[in-house]
């Protein structure tokens, strides 16, 4: 067993992850990594928050080392780690490199406790202490320990969501959250050490492992092979995963007995008044529309609005009186329609630098829409962040609230008033869009959905290059302007 493990690729605490999520994606890792898709723009500008927030918490422990070997030079960084550790009076290491079992890892950050113990930190970009995250703290914790260092405390280091910014200067001790997570890497070491064992061996076989597609390819993360390990598969138009808010233990329920088509589900079998029209719809081949459903969309209060922001979640607040994740709203677009059938107007607002937008955004707003007539939204979102702004903005507090009475959700309209197959279980409005009115997509469009926004938002304003400013400016104007105009033509096709 020994001489096998020894055989294998080195795992490191990432391939460790990947292998817990899919075997088989830990396969490529090592043996074909050229298989895995490149890392989307929202992709890379998770990993660029991440280094962000990580540099900060360094700084929350100063006067520590950094290990500079890179990734790819792991010998450097354990002789670079055993060396500072050697350093009586250094109060942290950053990035430290340590190794058992061929399984290599970087700790974030050690902090030096009492004696010869350390703490040793893994820092997220996140408020929440999820699964793989605990899991991440227990492999390191297995492997330092087993490397002979002495551990006092291992955890978490999150952000703290009750942290509210002063516009001023970051409180990095406010700003983090500790979460000791000690006892329970403690108690999963002989789990950690008996993964490893199974992961090793299955890298030493001579043929990968069999995997179907499933929910472990989204879980936590996309998998990048997912374009691969499907290639060339053909899959049910309509299965049982999009049935709309299908609970898991229903769905175990369905497959249970061979049931894998939404068109195979039993007549009998208990659905909810949405999921049974889906089902209905789905065997007859056809759209339902409620009889209601023109008069909703045609009992208007002119003029109609319809409205769309779009917004920002920055881990690391920029503005006063906002906390981690808090949503910023940066910009809206509005279209505007006097009368039934009458000529379509177009307001907008995109903030241009780092300043506070929601005041200016807020004002504009107000012009926008005015004091009269229906304000259509797709989702309760428009509302919540008027709510926000409300919140923030006590002068604009009473008007901003007047304009909650004024909503009127279309999403909601849609979903208890109309279902049509394409829609696969979705109401999104990326879904119902190019079902109803094919010609209106968001392909191809270089903003094509809310994250992807927001990162390009962000990177407008830390550009320098006037060109690509003006490029991102107007990729950001198209995305959301097509988000309100599309209200206005499905108010349109649906209200005939």
């Amino acid at each position: 067993m020994a001489e096998q493990i020894r055989a294998t690729p080195r795992l490191s605490k990432s391939r460790f992850q990947n292998g817990c999520q899919c075997a088989l994606r830990l396969c490529y890792d090592v043996n074909e990594p050229d298989l895995a898709e490149e890392f989307t723009e929202e992709q890379q500008a998770r990993f660029d928050t991440g280094h962000e927030v990580g540099e900060l918490a360094q700084r929350r422990y100063p006067g520590g080392k950094l290990i500079t070997a890179d990734y790819q030079h792991p010998k450097q960084a354990l002789e670079q780690t055993t060396d500072a550790l050697s350093e009586a009076f250094l109060p942290a290491i950053y990035e430290a490199a340590f190794e058992f079992r061929n399984v290599f890892a970087r700790a974030d950050i050690l902090v030096r406790a009492e004696k010869d113990t350390w703490d040793l930190i893994e820092v997220k970009s996140s408020a929440n202490s999820k699964d793989h995250f605990r899991r991440d703290v227990a492999v390191q914790y297995w492997i330092a320990r087993n490397s002979g260092l002495k551990i006092r405390k291992a955890g978490l280091l999150l952000l703290n969501r009750d942290y509210v910014y002063d516009g001023k200067k970051l409180d990095l001790d406010d700003l983090f959250a500790f979460h000791d997570l000690t006892n329970e890497c403690a108690s999963r070491l002989d789990e950690i050490g008996e993964k490893v064992g199974e992961l090793q061996k299955m890298l030493a076989a001579e043929e990968a492992p069999q995997i179907k597609p499933g929910e472990q390819c989204v879980e936590p993360y996309d998998c990048p092979y997912y374009g691969h390990c499907t290639k060339g598969m053909e899959f049910s138009e309509q299965p049982l995963d999009t049935l709309y808010k299908l609970h898991p233990v229903r769905r175990a329920e369905l497959e249970s007995v061979g049931i894998k088509e939404i068109r195979e589900i039993p007549e009998d079998f208990a659905l909810n008044e949405i999921q049974a029209r889906q089902r209905r719809c789905v065997i007859e081949g056809r759209p339902w529309g409620s009889e209601r459903l023109p008069e909703l969309l045609r009992r208007v209060r002119y003029p109609a609005h319809h409205l769309d922001f779009e917004t920002v979640l920055p881990a690391i607040p920029l503005h006063k009186g906002t906390r981690p994740f808090d949503q910023v709203p940066f910009q809206f677009s509005c279209h505007h329609q006097e009368s039934d059938g009458g000529q379509i107007l177009h307001s907008e607002f995109l903030a241009q630098d780092r300043n506070d937008p929601r005041e200016p955004l807020a004002e504009a707003l107000l012009t926008a829409v005015g004091k009269r007539g229906a304000i259509f939204t797709y989702t309760y979102f428009e509302a919540r962040i008027i709510n926000d702004l409300a919140a923030a903005i006590p002068s604009l507090a009473r008007d901003l609230k007047a304009l909650l009475d004024r909503l009127v959700d279309l999403a909601a309209i849609i979903r208890n008033h109309y279902y049509h197959p394409g829609f696969k279980g979705s109401f999104s409005i990326k879904t119902v869009l190019p079902v109803l009115i094919p010609q209106m997509t968001y392909e191809g469009m270089e903003v094509s959905d809310g994250m992807m926004a927001g990162a390009a938002w962000m990177q407008m304003l830390e550009t320098e290059d006037a060109t690509e400013r003006a490029r991102m400016d107007a990729a950001l104007r198209a995305y959301c302007r097509q988000d309100t105009l599309a209200i206005v033509r499905l108010r349109e096709v649906l209200g005939q």
